[in-house]
């Protein structure tokens, strides 16, 4: 009865305060979710910032040693050009050398050759000239002998015979092309005197002419 009494006695009073603070606490409930919403939102984001430099950083990385592996892979090919070069190099010497050494053996195969055909041809001239020299009754290629009280010498008896090797030949012995005879007169004059009595189709002392001939522009060049 008497809690019906003191309820009675509230009234609308009581009710309002404790609609108050229903409301106050719904009020704080309210905006405590609010903020814990908040709250997880922005840590959310953090996450997501925290993530998104996190992968950069691993892209960085990556990339970094990307960039590590790529230089690493063109000082080995650098290191790899640089043996390859020297390899190279290295052959195109050898090649040189051989070369070279092929060049002095062949020259001196070609000298040896050349120095053995001159033997041989000095030999087969001396042959031929010491044959010539025997028969025409000289002693050597610069003495002279007596023909009916006229001296003369190997190479006017070439050069009036129209023999024009034999001149040549005897020349690279040792005659004396401005030699004269007992007459006063050289090779090529006693040629020359030969080819007029024969008349103007002698090719024999023609040529006997021009090989003394070619000897005179020869040591006039020289000269």
């Amino acid at each position: 009865m008497f809690a019906c009494l003191s309820d009675c006695r509230c009234g609308d009073g009581c009710s309002d305060d404790v609609v108050a603070s229903g409301d106050a606490n719904e009020a704080i409930i309210k905006h405590i979710t609010t903020e814990e919403r908040r709250f997880r939102e922005k840590e959310r984001k953090q996450h997501q910032e925290l993530q998104r430099r996190t992968e950069e950083a691993q892209s960085l990385r990556r990339q970094e040693e990307e960039a590590k592996r790529q230089s690493q892979d063109l000082a080995e090919k650098v290191r790899q050009l640089k043996g390859a070069l020297k390899e190279e190099q290295a052959l195109f010497e050898q090649v040189r050398r051989e070369r070279e050494l092929l060049e002095r053996t062949v020259e001196a195969k070609d000298e040896e050759g050349r120095k053995m055909l001159e033997e041989r041809e000095r030999m087969l001239r001396r042959t031929a000239v010491m044959t010539f020299l025997k028969e025409h009754g000289f002693s050597s290629v610069t003495s002279s002998k007596k023909v009916m009280l006229k001296t003369t010498y190997p190479l006017h008896v070439a050069a009036e015979a129209g023999n024009a090797k034999m001149v040549d030949m005897l020349i690279k012995e040792g005659a004396q092309p401005d030699q004269t005879n007992s007459q006063g007169k050289t090779a090529a004059q006693v040629a020359q005197a030969a080819q007029v009595k024969k008349g103007a189709m002698d090719d024999a002392h023609e040529e006997v002419l021009s090989v003394l001939q070619g000897l005179r522009r020869a040591r006039v060049g020289g000269a």
